[in-house]
């Protein structure tokens, strides 16, 4: 993993956890789902119209009968795990036969040659081969020749694309005006189908957030770049006889969704891809689960119900599932709350402080550097190595298993992995695998 790509999942996180402690407070209760609170407004005066704990809708009308049906199994590919010293990670390691779809991960968003000065708003790839014949877009999307059913997307921005203040301004002065709006939609959708995708994935992190450039604006303008680009989409579609492009967006977990005006969002949406993970990590004083899943208190459960209580509905949430864990450096036991010292080191492969891939975990267990455990409230795995006290927090088949209980429970449209890379694909995917075999028809 890349320095930019180590360093953007440590931030992300960061922020995330420190947002989710504000707004997951949010309960759901065990028998009705039902949610407590919800999120806090935007700045009185800001003139968004955000999601606000006045505007939430009561959690009886947000109830879903439980929903079997047919699930979306959504795998993002990154675009820099080619770069790891021996586990790199290409289109060639994807097994398309667990996915319903791939979303490509990243494109940015490009001013073009004018600059911040004279901006003139289209698509670029962030990797120098992810363009030409041969290049990381063309092997992704080859591989809807072996599997027809297969729909791939380009995903846009990503924790990294705002990592630098230099680059705060894109999304939100993009979106701004509805010229910008509009230069940009024909150039994206241009570029989408030049480069043989079936959709847009836009993941802004986040509108209307003042630590990441974001201004009150933002909320109006995202809900009118998305309205607008659904209806280009579909233009684009009659007038080319084509099927209509996919158009997805990733959404976070913590309280920056109050940048989002739910109730209105997801309308335009094929649906939201939720990016129900980093709870917790190596930046607290002590241990802690990366994505719990309790049905009071904050964490997965408590994240679904917010988007539902402000009437997004069940089957258009895509809930994030972790392919990875994360790690803390000298816990001072093996319970759950244990002190510790902040990011362990970085795995053998990934590279990355505080973040271990599945495969890395999988690696300690069966040494038995770790010994493992379960966390029957939070309803996921945890590991401690008494010599080492590192202490790893993470998912593993049976917590996906509770996860995807909870997915048919609530009727949501299925289950989506950060990242594919991380799953132990040299052994069959064991994590995504368990979810292909309830879902993939």
């Amino acid at each position: 993993m890349s320095a930019r790509a180590r360093y953007a999942l440590g931030m992300r996180a960061l922020v995330l956890s420190a947002l989710c402690a504000v707004l997951l407070s949010a309960c759901v209760a065990p028998e009705t789902g039902a949610s407590n609170t919800a999120a806090s407004a935007p700045a009185a005066g800001s003139g968004a119209s955000g999601t606000t704990q006045e505007a939430a809708p009561s959690a009886a009308a947000a109830s879903t009968p439980v929903n079997t049906g047919p699930k979306k199994i959504v795998g993002y590919f990154t675009n820099w795990a080619q770069y790891r010293k021996g586990c790199k990670f290409t289109a060639a390691d994807v097994d398309a036969s667990l996915l319903t779809n791939i979303n490509y991960a990243f494109a940015k968003v490009d001013p073009g040659p004018g600059g911040k000065e004279h901006p003139k708003f289209g698509l670029a790839p962030l990797e120098a081969n992810d363009l030409g014949p041969k290049g990381q877009y063309a092997q992704i999307n080859a591989l809807k020749k072996k599997y027809p059913g297969l729909k791939t997307s380009l995903s846009v921005g990503g924790w990294g694309h705002n990592e630098k203040a230099d680059m705060w301004w894109l999304f939100t002065t993009m979106a701004e005006k509805p010229e910008s709006r509009a230069e940009w939609i024909k150039a994206s959708i241009a570029y989408v189908r030049q480069n043989d995708f079936d959709g847009l994935d836009i993941d802004w992190e986040y509108p209307a957030d003042p630590t990441r450039g974001g201004r009150s604006i933002d909320t109006n303008n995202f809900t009118a770049l998305l309205t607008e680009l659904r209806s280009a989409i579909n233009a684009e579609a009659k007038s080319s006889g084509k099927d209509a492009l996919l158009l997805t967006i990733a959404a976070p977990a913590g309280v920056v969704v109050r940048g989002l005006d739910l109730p209105k969002i997801w309308q335009p949406l094929d649906w939201i891809n939720l990016m129900s993970y980093d709870y917790n990590g190596g930046w607290e004083p002590h241990t802690n689960h990366n994505a719990p899943a309790p049905k009071v208190g904050m964490g997965v459960q408590g994240s679904v119900s917010i988007y539902m209580n402000f009437g997004v509905p069940a089957d258009k949430i895509v809930l994030g599932m972790a392919t990875y864990g994360r790690d803390y450096a000298d816990a001072e036991g093996s319970a759950v709350g244990s002190m510790s010292k902040g990011n362990a080191p970085p795995g053998r492969c990934t590279g990355a402080a505080g973040i271990l891939a599945y495969f890395e975990v999988k690696e300690l267990l069966d040494s038995g550097k770790l010994k493992p455990a379960w966390d029957d409230a939070a309803q996921v795995p945890y590991a401690y190595g008494s010599s080492s006290k590192l202490w790893v927090s993470y998912d593993d088949p049976r917590s996906f298993e509770k996860k995807m209980d909870f997915i048919d429970q609530k009727g949501l449209g299925g289950a989506m992995f950060w990242a594919l890379d991380m799953d132990d694909y040299q052994h069959g995917y064991p994590l995504i695998s368990a979810v292909a075999k309830r879902y993939k028809k």
